[in-house]
């Protein structure tokens, strides 16, 4: 597994910058959109390449708010889109180095198991930079498909965000307490005195205002 994980881990750091085609941005990364089926969604784009026996599913993630810690965004992310959906049956071995445009990039691979995909090999990229994290993920079970992935994981780049900019809709809890002042009813007229209204399930009263929250990860 480790030697796998080197070889893609040279190939990563390549960045080529000859011309690709079928090149495409998602988010903050852009890449050369590999054979298979493309399902696109919110939070991640993914390519299907199978046959009656073998598969290949790439797919990238939309950037989330990160750490700044390379090793703790990778593991984070590894739990969230692999861990968390798989059996995993071997150790997870991974790397960080330092990838063009100020990331720090984090690759790390372990065999896998799925009731749908049997035994496969998950390789996750992770880059940590600028206060964000993207992902990258690979879930393959034959290598024949290593020359398509080679070719994808050497066309990525990735550009900083915009300052400011929002990533994710994985949003922080509120902070007890934090609730603005509610507005005062003289303030926006004789109309406040007349309107009523039913609290829906789920919200709660706090310092003048009805609050619901819900937490998603992606």
């Amino acid at each position: 597994m480790k030697s796998i994980l080197r070889g893609f881990l040279a190939v990563a750091l390549l960045f080529s910058s000859a011309a690709q085609s079928k090149t495409e941005t998602f988010d903050l990364i852009t890449f050369t959109a590999p054979p298979g089926k493309r399902e696109a969604g919110a939070e991640a784009i993914g390519f299907t390449d199978a046959t009656a026996t073998t598969f290949c599913v790439m797919a990238v993630y939309k950037s989330a708010p990160g750490s700044g810690d390379p090793a703790r965004d990778f593991k984070d992310e590894w739990n969230l889109l692999v861990a968390r959906q798989f059996d995993v049956l071997s150790n997870v071995e991974s790397e960080t180095v330092d990838a063009p445009r100020g990331w720090k990039m984090t690759m790390g691979a372990a065999k896998a198991y799925s009731e749908g995909q049997r035994n496969f090999v998950a390789l996750l990229t992770t880059y940590t930079g600028f206060g964000v994290k993207v992902s990258v993920l690979v879930n393959y079970n034959d290598d024949l498909y290593r020359p398509n992935i080679d070719k994808f994981l050497a066309s990525v780049r990735l550009r900083a965000p915009a300052q400011g900019a929002g990533s994710s809709s994985r949003l922080p809890m509120p902070l007890a307490g934090a609730a603005p002042a509610a507005p005062s009813a003289a303030s926006i007229g004789d109309a406040a005195s007349r309107f009523t209204f039913s609290v829906p399930p789920g919200f709660s009263e706090a310092s003048g205002w009805y609050i619901a929250t819900q937490v998603e990860n992606r």
